[in-house]
């Protein structure tokens, strides 16, 4: 799980934190997720190769106001060839569900700037993180 909270910076003219805002929240969640879990991205860009976000669907169901508490959990949803799919929730407070993302990712030949099939080892550690959960 990852945790921040809401500051003053992040409020909108609204008074509300802008939606745009929650995507860099699930952005920071998915680096933490990804760290958490022992992926060396530095490894792989070494090798070439950079992860990239390609589509994302999210969904707003409460705003979040200065100085909630957030909480996102990160989870394995889909695994493909080519890609994988994460799907995150972002809480405030106790249990408030706030908004739901979900983001296909793939791993881009750097020279080529084509998707290429996913490292086995980084595919066979999304599975099993899949079937844990």
């Amino acid at each position: 799980m990852f945790h921040t909270t809401v500051q003053s910076t992040h409020l909108d003219q609204f008074g509300h934190v802008n939606n745009a805002r929650f995507f860099e929240y699930f952005e920071w969640a998915r680096w933490d997720w990804a760290a958490r879990h022992g992926f060396d991205f530095h490894e792989y860009m070494a090798r070439g190769l950079s992860p990239a976000a390609v589509w994302m669907e999210i969904s707003f169901h409460r705003e979040l106001r200065f100085p909630d508490d957030v909480t996102i959990a990160t989870e394995v949803s889909r695994i493909g060839e080519k890609s994988f799919t994460l799907l995150q929730r972002l809480f405030s407070g106790e249990d408030n569900l706030s908004a739901t993302l979900s983001v296909k990712l793939v791993f881009v030949e750097s020279t080529k700037k084509r998707a290429v099939l996913l490292p086995p080892l980084f595919r066979e550690r999304l599975q099993q993180m899949k079937e844990a959960s």
